[in-house]
């Protein structure tokens, strides 16, 4: 599966202000509850919370892969966020993060979550590729951005 069709455009949050790392995240799970792809808020932000307090999942510049294993949703599915005044997610390099994708997956689905996560990874290494994502005005800009890479 390719994030192209792990993107929704319900599940994509631009200009999103945030005064820390874990209203970002909470705003981010809520979303997966309005759209009915998580059913239990509490549960996910639990173990999204967890998760980072092992490590931080802000990998450098300005990008973070907050990421969990819940039975709250049903499939893989990814909620992105841009933040454009940054949010300290304890990053790596220490800078602000302001592009961040949430990663959910039962525990069914544990190879598309991997391959998802490794895909990610990958395509954020590429300088322009997240300048580009810094000026997509559209929710549809950015999943179009992702299935030109792909």
């Amino acid at each position: 599966m390719t994030l192209a069709e792990l993107l929704d455009e319900s599940l994509i949050l631009l200009k999103e202000r945030c005064s820390s790392k874990e209203e970002l995240l909470e705003a981010m799970v809520d979303k997966l509850v309005q759209t009915g792809n998580v059913n239990n808020k509490k549960e996910l932000l639990k173990i999204i919370m967890e998760r980072e307090k092992v490590a931080s999942t802000g990998f450098g510049r300005g990008v973070a892969i907050p990421h969990g294993i819940s039975e709250a949703g049903s499939r893989v599915v990814i909620v992105f966020a841009r933040v454009d005044r940054g949010v300290d997610f304890g990053a790596l390099d220490g800078k602000p993060v302001h592009l961040v994708f949430l990663l959910v997956t039962p525990e069914k689905d544990i190879a598309s979550y991997l391959s998802a996560l490794a895909q990610l990874s990958r395509v954020l290494r590429n300088e322009s590729f997240r300048k580009r994502l810094l000026h997509c005005q559209t929710a549809a800009e950015i999943v179009q951005a992702f299935g030109e890479k792909n």
